[in-house]
């Protein structure tokens, strides 16, 4: 048995290839990952390992680029049965651990709590100062092991699901507002968004600050040759008032792969919860129009009712309730 720092490219494709058979779970078979989001994660891994030389080009012209993949992997005779990654969300000392997973053989060994203990330490040196996770809600060793390791639940969120062929009907845009598209690099409607309507006790753990959403250059060059590769679009727009205030952002992804999952994402500003509608019937009309029969998913925070409640009355099937927690270094 051994643990070892992530070894990219090539790892990350063993992962992926491992998702299916880490995230089942009979008892609750609403928590499995689908067939659709593994074979997602293995294609994504296949096509960035295929431009790895690029990243690694780019990671030396930018050291921000380096934390793009952190993280361990646990072997035992020579079979990865275990793993963490985590990343730097931009260039700010905030980092989220994106997965950790142990083999269902492997379980009840100690192996996570090593993993992610490991990886905490590795992202303490260098230089993070808080780290955040998303967790079912339910899986109690999953959240007994990261109250273990100081990790504070602080907020929640839901995740809804639909699969159609039809969008739904059009919903116009409230008077006295207007959309626009937005560029990927052009970070400040969302930042002066996220400063206004997030809730101050999410803060304490996902500050909003300027070096979280700044994108590098060379991150900017390196985007959209990570996004032909992985062979989706990603389309991100605001909503402003007549006045010019920014009151939502939303986006969403459509792939070309067949079978692949569709994102959806929303931030609105409470005092406009009148937008939640036309937002959630945008988003899914264009996706839906782009992808048909492909599957969508939306995340969303507990704290924005309006959505939560547009989405609901969209038709979009609860699947999952997920906890975020939060470790401060």
């Amino acid at each position: 048995m051994s643990m070892r720092l992530l070894q990219l490219p090539d790892d990350l494709l063993t992962m992926a290839e491992m998702a299916e058979e880490i995230w089942q779970y009979p008892e609750h078979p609403e928590w499995n990952v689908q067939q659709d989001e593994a074979k997602s994660a293995i294609e994504s891994a296949k096509n960035l390992r295929r431009i790895w030389p690029l990243v690694r080009l780019f990671q030396w012209l930018s050291p921000r680029l380096r934390d793009l993949v952190r993280g361990y992997v646990w072997e035992e005779n020579g079979q990865i049965v275990g793993f963490t990654n985590a990343n730097r969300q931009g260039g700010a000392q905030t980092w989220y651990m994106a997965t950790v997973g142990v083999l269902p053989a492997y379980r009840g060994k100690g192996i996570a709590q090593k993993l992610v203990a490991a990886t905490v330490e590795l992202i303490h040196k260098r230089g993070g100062s808080r780290i955040l996770l998303d967790m079912t809600d339910g899986n109690v060793p999953a959240y007994k092991l990261y109250e273990k390791l100081g990790f504070v639940r602080y907020s929640s969120s839901s995740r809804y699901t639909a699969t159609r062929d039809q969008p739904p009907p059009a919903t116009p845009l409230p008077e006295g507002y207007r959309q626009e598209s937005l560029d990927y690099a052009d970070w400040q409607p969302r930042y002066e968004l996220e400063k206004r309507a997030i809730p101050a006790a999410l803060q304490a753990y996902e500050p909003v600050e300027r070096s979280r959403y700044q994108r590098a250059l060379m991150a900017r060059l390196l985007k959209p040759i990570v996004t032909a590769a992985d062979g989706y679009r990603r389309t991100d727009f605001v909503v402003r008032t007549d006045e010019g205030q920014v009151v939502a952002w939303a986006w969403y992804e459509t792939h070309t792969q067949e079978k692949a999952v569709n994102q959806l994402e929303i931030l609105l500003d409470p005092a406009h919860d009148g937008l939640a509608t036309y937002l959630v019937a945008d988003l899914l009309s264009q996706t839906i129009t782009a992808s048909p029969g492909c599957r969508v998913e939306i995340v969303v925070p507990t704290w924005m009712e309006a959505v939560t409640r547009a989405v609901e009355e969209a038709g979009l099937e609860h699947r999952l309730e997920m906890l975020r927690m939060g470790l401060l270094l």
